[in-house]
């Protein structure tokens, strides 16, 4: 049986946050077809789009809507092909020769594989890819030593927003940006707060078509002192009253 990878950080990508709750799920099928190969298949354009349709079970103008929705925030390429899938999946996940392999480590360590080759399909156990072993694990504890310093969260904190912040016609000034994220995090202000803030301006700049413009406010700004994470950021296009609606409370002029 085929599978694909889902990571338990999916819940809270900051990309999937910007899609709706019914596109998150269009996602994650998308995933499950590439895992299955119909994504790779030898289909021509049209008969790829319907298949996708009958997959999701939607009409061609929603999928061209959803196609369009999903490459929006950089989740899907040319093709709907996900992007970063090498990345996130693995090869030996459906590796067909993984019985044989893991029968050759069972004689060669002296144990007695009993499900290889015989009892069908086995589930390959990745020892050199995508895991540490104990002895790798304690090996590099010593090489870090006691005197490592942690990971600094204001720098890890920039590389997410460099990710779901939108683009801009201009410098972002990054390096202001990361010293006031790091005066942010020390006054108290979480990580999610500002993930959360950032993911609301970057739907009000989509919804506005803001978006690669010198419009957008510069990641520095936006995490200074004005706080601009912590704003509502409303991307509800207002509506405008027709001077010729007759439910109208006022003439406009």
């Amino acid at each position: 049986m085929r599978w694909c990878r889902l990571y338990a950080e999916t819940v809270d990508d900051a990309k999937l946050k910007l899609l709706a709750f019914e596109d998150r799920w269009h996602f994650i099928a998308l995933l499950c077809l590439k895992a299955q190969g119909v994504l790779d298949g030898n289909y021509k354009p049209p008969m790829l789009e319907r298949l996708i349709g009958v997959k999701l079970g939607v009409q061609q103008r929603e999928l061209d809507e959803i196609k369009r929705r999903l490459s929006e925030v950089g989740l899907i390429a040319d093709g709907w092909q996900p992007l970063a899938w090498d990345k996130r999946q693995f090869l030996s996940d459906h590796d067909v020769t993984g019985a044989e392999r893991q029968e050759r480590y069972g004689l060669k360590h002296g144990k007695r594989v009993s499900n290889a080759l015989r009892n069908g399909d086995v589930t390959v156990v990745d020892t050199d890819t995508d895991t540490d072993t104990d002895t790798e694990k304690k090996d590099m504890c010593q090489q870090a030593g006691p005197s490592a310093e942690p990971p600094d969260e204001a720098k890890r904190l920039i590389e997410r927003l460099k990710q779901i912040y939108p683009k801009r016609d201009g410098s972002q000034r990054w390096a202001q940006a990361e010293s006031a994220a790091r005066a942010r995090l020390k006054e108290g202000t979480s990580w999610q707060q500002i993930e959360d803030g950032a993911v609301r301006y970057a739907r009000f700049c989509h919804s506005r078509g803001l978006v690669g413009t010198d419009k957008v406010q510069q990641c520095a700004t936006f995490l200074g002192t004005n706080r601009g994470f912590a704003e509502e950021w409303n991307h509800k296009k207002p509506q405008l009253v027709s001077s010729r609606d007759p439910k109208a409370g006022e003439v406009l002029r």
